[in-house]
């Protein structure tokens, strides 16, 4: 055998478990400061699209994973580990009813959560992987609204008989919830005028004071209701596109979206 032959072959067998360290390099990544650094927003769930709707959330904070399905708020806890690893086991969730398409995706995403195995993740997407490497649920970056400065649209309301319901789709309810404490819109016929003030996530409303106007007495009917909701508010949550308000006791007071 040569002498550079030799050499060759030395060298090799010197540097042969650096390379094969480096190779392996993926398997020691931790990524969990970066799993919690952001609030994420799916965009598909078990291969499939998100559609307008609910959003469909995650937070990971120091082993707790809150979010929302779309139509549920959940909470769990989760570990990580080297090599990007993950499990996640969900706890308590609310039960509201969603229609038939959002109750679908939600069962996908809670099957989803619960497969999960593994992650990447950077500065603006989270994909959570199933143990054979595909794709469960890939996430983007989630900037939710503001209270403040946004124009929302209500989307549905207490009515004050135990029941919560759609707004009539021939009437538009409206509120602005300006920096300076107060708040205005559109009842669906008249102008009405509010206080309101935030701590925290709670927040307390004043009994509006609205003009005069006469309108189609379903859309008055509405209108009445809604505006005696307000004053019955107590917390609020914004996800993503969406405001949620509810009572000191849990129920739904009043729901908005980004108009």
């Amino acid at each position: 055998m040569k002498r550079s032959q030799l050499v060759a072959i030395l060298l090799l067998a010197i540097l042969l478990p650096a390379l094969l360290l480096a190779g392996c390099g993926g398997s020691k990544a931790n990524d969990s400061k970066a799993l919690g650094a952001h609030r994420w927003k799916a965009v598909t769930v078990a291969g499939a699209a998100v559609a307008n709707g609910g959003p469909v959330t995650a937070a990971f904070e120091n082993g707790t994973v809150t979010g929302n399905t779309g139509v549920n708020q959940y909470s769990g806890s989760y570990e990580t580990q080297k090599g990007n690893a993950i499990s996640i086991k969900l706890g308590p969730m609310t039960q509201m009813a969603g229609t038939p398409e959002a109750m679908k995706l939600e069962a996908a995403y809670i099957k989803s959560l619960g497969q999960a195995s593994a992650y990447k993740v950077d500065d603006s997407k989270l994909t959570l992987l199933s143990p054979s490497g595909g794709e469960l649920v890939v996430y983007d970056v989630y900037v939710p609204a503001s209270l403040t400065g946004t124009d929302w649209e209500c989307t549905g309301y207490n009515n004050g008989r135990g029941a919560f319901q759609g707004v009539v789709s021939s009437a538009t309810i409206t509120a602005k919830f300006s920096t300076d404490g107060s708040l205005s819109g559109n009842g669906g016929v008249n102008q009405y005028n509010s206080a309101y003030t935030v701590q925290g996530n709670t927040i307390s409303i004043q009994p509006p004071v609205a003009t005069l106007m006469a309108g189609p007495p379903d859309i008055m009917e509405q209108e009445t209701a809604y505006l005696a909701a307000l004053p019955k508010a107590h917390t609020y949550v914004i996800e993503g596109p969406r405001l949620t308000m509810r009572s000191a006791d849990g129920a739904l007071i009043v729901e908005y979206a980004t108009k």
